[in-house]
Order: structure tokens, then sequence, then C-alpha cells
């Protein structure tokens, strides 16, 4: 077997969606929330741990070759890249549409930006402790650089620059690299302003629109210093999402989108971009991704798929699955004595390695979505009910 094959992503899924549905329902009993785009919610969870599956098989080689880079398979290299592009994608729809819900009236931004602010925040700085301890630990306690410097790099991490830090070379590869996609998540906020009046009118005061573009200028900043390799084409998904907030308002394609004939076609769709492309930022993929996108945001949920309990529950632990599988990757083949070369004596070993990484990163990822996230979740509610709450950690 090779350790490209995509066959046994399908039971390595399935064995970690069961011990979560088992985790959750005798132990942490999580309460699916209703009310909300459920296609959308589902999908979000296969995006996670496709990021993970592909970043299990870079790993492969970065053991292997000794660099960090896309794999030779334009399968795992669509499960990181294209997997990434839907998520910008989900979030230009849901917060394109709160715009142009908005039209003509004005929007509570603080609101919306307090919210992002509870969503985000917490876990991402829990997993920035977790990164700086791990350096720490890589170089036995001993603080290698000027403290100023490490206080420089702390700061940037906090705000979403990965760089190295103490001089540990690996620092970035601790989270998987997955951090730069948060600088575009925070460029994309800080742009809503802008276009919900360019586009909808839709009124902000004049200290959110001032603080605003400055905040869009520093994040265009970063994203031109920090990660300047395809900045441009890793923004063109959250183009896509915003299509789809004008596909929804037309009645007909909701219609058209919730048919098992379009599921048919969905699923076509995706097997041509994933094992034919290379990547989705040429013209054909990237428009067939926008398709396959738009059919999701009007409610196609590929066969009920989507729409079942274990993807709901995958889809409302997506963001700890993001965050914590590079840590998760990371530890256990740096701390785990004699592991590397067990796991990369062989595809199949090395597979076994990744079942039980999954299934261990699912559950973690729940206990972090019932401790860490959700509380916030909650006070992010109530914000925006307008109730008083206590912000701690």
């Amino acid at each position: 077997m090779e350790i490209t094959s995509f066959i046994p992503i399908i039971p390595v899924l399935l064995l970690s969606l069961f011990i979560l549905n088992i985790f959750n329902k005798t132990i942490l009993k999580i309460e699916l929330p209703k009310g909300r785009n459920q296609s959308i919610d589902g999908l979000r969870g296969y995006l996670a741990i496709f990021v993970f599956f592909h970043h299990s098989i870079v790993w492969y080689f970065f053991l292997k070759n000794g660099y960090w880079a896309f794999t030779p398979s334009n399968l795992y290299n669509h499960l990181g890249t294209t997997s990434v592009g839907f998520f910008f994608m989900i979030t230009s729809f849901l917060f394109f549409s709160k715009i142009a819900n908005s039209q003509n009236r004005k929007l509570n931004w603080k609101q919306l930006y307090i919210g992002r602010v509870l969503r985000i925040l917490p876990l991402y700085l829990t997993i920035c402790i977790v990164v700086f301890t791990i350096v720490l630990i890589k170089s036995n306690w001993i603080l290698i650089e000027p403290i100023e410097n490490i206080t420089k790099e702390i700061i940037q991490w906090i705000s979403f620059i990965q760089v190295d830090i103490n001089n540990y070379a690996d620092t970035r590869i601790i989270v998987a690299r997955v951090v730069w996609s948060l600088a575009f998540e925070w460029l994309f906020y800080f742009s809503l302003p802008l276009f919900g009046w360019l586009c909808f009118r839709v009124r902000a005061s004049k200290l959110t629109f001032i603080l605003s573009l400055l905040l869009f200028a520093l994040y265009a900043y970063i994203i031109w210093n920090f990660y300047p390799v395809g900045a441009v084409k890793r923004l063109c998904p959250f183009l896509g999402g915003i299509a789809a907030v004008f596909a929804y308002k037309t009645n007909s394609l909701k219609e058209l989108s919730r048919s098992n004939y379009l599921s048919i076609n969905i699923a076509i769709l995706i097997l041509i971009t994933l094992f034919f492309f290379r990547d989705a930022y040429s013209i054909v993929p990237f428009l067939l991704i926008v398709i396959i996108f738009i059919s999701f945001a009007l409610g196609n949920s590929l066969f009920g798929i989507l729409l079942h309990p274990y993807s709901q529950l995958l889809g409302l632990i997506s963001y700890s699955i993001y965050l914590l599988h590079g840590i998760l990757l990371f530890t256990t083949l740096n701390f785990i004595p004699g592991l590397k070369s067990i796991v990369i004596a062989s595809p199949i070993n090395y597979w076994i390695f990744i079942s039980f990484n999954c299934t261990i990163l699912v559950l973690v990822s729940a206990i972090s979505y019932k401790f860490i996230e959700h509380p916030f979740i909650v006070k992010t509610s109530k914000i925006n009910q307008g109730k008083k709450v206590t912000l701690s950690l």
C-alpha cells in the first residue's frame, strides 16, 4: 500500500467518528445546536479532519526527507489547501450574509467583533501557551535569545504571526504552520465595515470605520511581509463565499441544491478536482470548488452525510481539531522514544499511527470544545442578547 493511498482515510475517519459519538454520549454530553446552516456545520468537521490527514502525510515525508513541503499526491495537497479555501468561503459567506441582512440599517459592530474575539482567542491563546512550553522543553529550558527578542516573538505569535521562538527552528511546525490562516481571517473581518458600506450601505460609526481600516491595513502589512507567497491566491476563496451570498437569495437555486441529482454531480466535481488538479488556485479548479461550496451553502447535504449527528458533532469541534492536530502530531513524534523509526518503517505502520492520532485528536478536541470554546460561546450569546457577562479565563 502506498502512503498516499486514499483508501485508509475512510475506515480511520469512520472509527474516529464512532468513538467520538460514544465518548460524547457517555461522558461529555455536548448538545448539538439547532436552527443553523447544518450543511455548513457538517462540512466544517470534515474540512478540519482533512487538514489533519494532509499534515499527517506531510509529516511522513518530513521525517523521510527532512523538509516541510507539499506531498507528491494531488489528493493530499487538496485535503490541506482546498480545505482551508473552503474555510475561508464559510467565513465570508456567514459574515457577508450578516451584512447583507443588515442592509440600509446599522449593524452592531461592537457585538460582531467581541463575538469574534471570544470565539477565536481563548483557544488560540491556550495553543500559544502550549507552543511556548514545547519550545522551552526542546530548548532544555535555556533562553538562547535575549529576553526582549523572545518577548517580541511571543507578541508576534499572539498577533497571528508564526515565527521561530528562542531560535528553535521547528517552532512553526509545532502547529503544522496553520497560524497564517487566522491572519487572513482577521484581514477579512476588518474589511467588513468598508465592504458593508460599499455593497449594502450598512453604516458604522466613524470610530469603528477608522479603527477597522487601520487594523485592515495592519493585517495587510502582516500578510504582505510574513505570508507573501501566494497571498493573493489565498484570498480568492473569500470571493467564493461572497458569491454564495448572492446565490442564496435565489429560491429556485435552493430547491435545486437539495436534490440527490445535484449531490451526484457535486461528488463528481469533487473527484475531478481532487484527482486531476494539483491545487485549487488555477482558474478551472477554483471555479469548481466555488460551485461545490455554493451548493453546500444553499443546503445540499451530500446525500444527507453532512446532516448526520456524527457530522454535526464533528463540525462543532472543528476549530479545536484545526488548531490542535499539529500539536498532537508534533508531540507524539517528538516525545515518544523510538516512535519515529517505527512509524516510517512501512506505510501500514504509519497509517496505524495516523488512526491512533485521529481518534485521540477528536476526543481531545471534544474536551477542548466543552471546556475552552463553549463557555465563551455562551458569553458571546449573552452579549448578543444585551446581558452583562464576566470575561475570565
